[in-house]
């Protein structure tokens, strides 16, 4: 009886301190632009909380000074897929490739487009295809990258939903035509 007490608090105790550990993948593309204002922003939070484990591919941005994420430059499109998957949330910028992969695999997704104004890219294209993907998938959008926080970040974010990858290329031709 008295081993039984101590074996159930035990296991209440074990349970209630278990935190979940969300796997964030940040994709900023291969473009030859930094992306400094998003890695710094993502180190703040990882110091904030380490309820995330990120991973980011930097590109030709800058590595993360938070030693405590988790960093690379470029993969190979299979490594890359296998990221994705093992991910509990996507953080990309707009590049359509990301957006694709992320969408193929049935992940949640939040676009942190590239601007203009920061240098990060020659114009705003990144901006006009994000609105087409909030727009048409209801993939949260960060205009302003104060507005990535924890609150969002801990949300159950709904998973787009693509028929085929082929609906998705056809969309986006028609998209840039018309547009």
């Amino acid at each position: 009886m008295y081993s039984g007490q101590i074996c159930k608090k035990y296991i209440k105790k074990l349970f209630t301190e278990v935190v979940f550990i969300k796997k964030i993948l940040v994709l900023l593309g291969t473009q030859k632009f930094g992306f400094e204002r998003l890695i710094n922003h993502l180190s703040t939070l990882a110091d904030d909380s380490k309820k995330y484990e990120f991973t980011i591919q930097t590109g030709y941005s800058s590595p993360p000074k938070n030693s405590d994420i988790i960093w690379f430059d470029f993969k190979n499109a299979e490594e890359l897929n296998e990221l994705i998957k093992a991910s509990n949330l996507i953080i990309t910028h707009a590049g359509t490739s990301s957006i694709n992969q992320a969408l193929t695999l049935k992940k949640p997704i939040i676009i942190v487009p590239r601007r203009q104004k920061y240098n990060e890219h020659v114009d705003d294209h990144q901006l006009e295809m994000s609105d087409y993907f909030h727009g048409k998938y209801e993939i949260p959008v960060i205009h302003e990258i104060e507005d990535l926080n924890a609150e969002l970040l801990n949300k159950d974010l709904k998973i787009a939903t693509i028929t085929n990858e082929k609906n998705l290329i056809d969309d986006l031709i028609n998209y840039m035509e018309i547009g």
